[in-house]
């Protein structure tokens, strides 16, 4: 044995085996077909202990989650529905802006899952003609084969939803920006908002600027003309409701007056001469305007 082991070795490192000509010998022989048998049962005996099947490895189940955000890219919905209340005009460029990104990250996800699949049709042929290629020369079996394509299978599957995982991570990014920008614009900075309140509580009066008047205020905080109107008129409104909350309601005594009008009724206050009640009372004599002597 020792001797035969040692031509092998001496075949491999003068480079004298030719591969084809092995295989064939091995195809042909009459002994093959017991070896492969007893081999095969030898593999299936420790796939039964190792308890190593088809599915040994269950295939990895797509989040919920990566797919609720991903039907984004089906059918996309602008993350604020109102952008506040200043209604600036490039609102509607944000909201194109936000639209076109969505359809570039459905556009690339398309084309990666695209080439992936291709490359896992590839994968398969490939492990297929493999396998076939080894049968000449060692014992491979159904199941051999079904074990390959389903590691193959979850290798390109896990590739997948990694790819999915990060076209939903830049939706939420981009959503994420859009939301941050929004808020950005929804209030003026601290020097616009002193500015337009000093003008309001200068003219509490009559908070109503003209148009020379607004076109100086917008030059002055640095803003569009119609941020102008539109602070003034929600201020208005603000200032408004608030002088209601303070004014105190009197909805539920003039609802008790009503309801019994003796209520807060006071009685009459009736005049008496001093008199009548003091007993001490004297009366003084009129005193005359000329000095008469009797």
């Amino acid at each position: 044995m020792s001797n035969v082991i040692e031509q092998l070795k001496n075949m491999i490192e003068n480079g004298d085996v030719d591969g084809n000509q092995i295989c064939q010998e091995y195809s042909s022989n009459p002994l093959r077909p017991l070896l492969d048998d007893i081999l095969n049962e030898r593999k299936n005996i420790s796939r039964r202990q190792l308890n190593i099947g088809a599915n040994h490895l269950e295939m990895e189940e797509g989040s919920a989650e990566i797919e609720r955000i991903l039907r984004q890219l089906t059918f996309p919905k602008f993350p604020v529905a109102v952008i506040n209340e200043q209604q600036h005009e490039n609102d509607g460029d944000l909201e194109r802006q936000y639209y076109e990104d969505i359809a570039k990250i459905k556009t690339e996800l398309e084309n990666k899952e695209c080439g992936l699949r291709q490359d896992h049709q590839r994968a398969l042929a490939q492990i297929h003609l493999v396998l076939q290629g080894q049968k000449n020369y060692r014992p491979i079996d159904e199941r051999d084969m079904i074990n390959a394509q389903d590691g193959i299978n979850r290798r390109f599957e896990k590739t997948r939803q990694t790819v999915r995982g990060e076209a939903a991570t830049k939706i939420l990014m981009l959503r994420r920006d859009i939301e941050q920008m929004c808020r950005k614009r929804k209030n003026f900075d601290k020097q616009t908002t002193e500015i337009l309140q000093r003008w309001f509580n200068e003219h509490i009066s009559h908070p109503y600027p003209t148009d020379k008047e607004k076109e100086d205020l917008a030059k002055q905080c640095g803003i569009k003309l119609s941020q102008v109107n539109n602070w003034f008129g929600n201020q208005r409104i603000r200032t408004k409701n608030q002088h209601k909350k303070d004014e105190p309601s009197t909805s539920n005594s003039d609802l008790t007056v009503y309801a019994n009008p003796f209520t807060n009724f006071a009685p009459p206050q009736l005049y008496y001469p001093p008199y009548e009640y003091d007993p001490n009372y004297l009366p003084q004599a009129p005193q005359s305007s000329s000095n008469n002597q009797f």
